[in-house]
């Protein structure tokens, strides 16, 4: 700017944090913002001197499937169910997904991997292994188990049953 200019150039900032309830629908929206002059008796909203934005805001979310419902498996043998963790879609859900110790009686259930990282809008695989202890007895219409998946607040369970 030249010192014969007496226009003064005002530049302000400002951050915007947009907080969606723990509640809200996962998918993606639409935000626009629109700055409009004010001062200098420029107080109408429908000036055509405005600065606008329109941003993509995310609700990203996961689910959690299982291969089987229902596994068969004899004592002192040991059965696989493949577990995936998936982004909702169009949500780019992405993270390190931890999932939570589970067992059941008569039974050692653990995971090939605890932790999957699902790539953004992805998916993510692991096993879980059911080793039933050689002295297991029948357990009738089968014990359910819950695998339970979670990052930070974010949980989400899959059940099947082991007979």
């Amino acid at each position: 700017m030249s010192s014969g200019n007496s226009s003064i150039l005002n530049v302000l900032h400002a951050n915007l944090t947009i907080a969606p309830q723990l509640s809200s629908t996962p998918g993606s929206y639409d935000i626009t913002i629109k700055g409009i002059p004010t001062g200098s008796g420029t107080t109408n909203s429908s000036s055509p001197n405005y600065a606008q934005k329109t941003i993509k805001l995310y609700i990203s979310d996961f689910e959690i499937t299982a291969s089987s419902s229902t596994v068969s498996v004899f004592p002192g043998e040991q059965a696989d169910v493949v577990v995936t963790v998936s982004s909702v879609s169009d949500t780019k859900f992405s993270g390190d997904v931890q999932l939570l110790p589970t067992s059941m009686s008569g039974a050692t259930i653990t995971y090939v991997n605890d932790v999957v990282n699902v790539p953004e809008g992805g998916s993510a695989q692991t096993t879980v292994r059911i080793n039933v202890n050689s002295n297991a007895e029948s357990n009738g219409d089968g014990v359910s188990v819950d695998v339970i998946a979670k990052i930070g607040d974010l949980q989400h369970t899959v059940t099947f049953k082991v007979k």
